[in-house]
C-alpha cells in the first residue's frame, strides 16, 4: 500500500512539475511572439514612413513649381499635396505610437517641417536645391532609423 502512495505522489508530482515547465515554456513563447510583433509593426511604420514624407515632397515641390511658372493654383495639385500630406501625418503618428526613440521621433518631425517650407521658396532654383536637400534628409532618417532602431 505504501509503495503504491509513494508511486501515485511520484506521478502527481510528475504531472505537477511538467505542467509548470510547459506553462513557463508557453508563456515565453507568448511573449517572444509579442515582441517579435511589435518589433514587425516599428519596422513596417519606420519604413512606411519615408515613403510617405517623398510622395509629400514631390506633391509640393510639383505645386509650388506649377505655381511658380504659371502664376496660378492649381486645384489637382493642391488636392495632390493635401492627401499627400495627410498620409505623411498618418505615417509620422504610427511612427509616433510605436517608436520610443525621441532623435527619430524628431528627425521625422523636422522633416515634414522641412517638406511644408518648400511652398514658400520662390526661385525654381533654390526650390531645387531645397528639394534636393530633403531628398538627402530622407535618406539620413533612413540611415538614423535603421541603426537607432537595430533593424540591420
Amino acid at each position: 500500500m505504501r509503495g503504491q502512495i509513494v508511486v501515485a505522489l511520484g506521478t502527481l508530482a510528475g504531472a505537477v512539475l511538467a505542467y509548470l515547465l510547459q506553462s513557463l515554456a508557453v508563456a515565453r513563447q507568448r511573449r517572444y511572439e509579442i515582441a517579435d510583433r511589435a518589433r514587425a509593426e516599428r519596422l513596417e511604420a519606420a519604413a512606411a514612413l519615408p515613403t510617405a514624407l517623398v510622395e509629400y515632397r514631390h506633391a509640393q515641390i510639383a505645386r509650388r513649381m506649377d505655381q511658380l511658372r504659371t502664376g496660378n493654383r492649381s486645384e489637382p495639385l493642391s488636392n495632390e499635396v493635401r492627401v499627400a500630406r495627410s498620409e505623411a501625418w498618418s505615417a509620422l503618428y504610427r511612427l509616433e505610437l510605436l517608436v520610443d526613440d525621441r532623435p527619430v521621433r524628431d528627425a521625422a518631425y523636422q522633416l515634414m517641417g522641412r517638406i511644408k517650407e518648400l511652398k514658400t521658396i520662390d526661385d525654381p532654383a533654390r526650390l531645387d536645391v531645397a528639394g534636393t536637400e530633403v531628398h538627402w534628409g530622407i535618406q539620413n532618417f533612413i540611415e538614423l532609423a535603421r541603426t537607432r532602431l537595430a533593424f540591420a
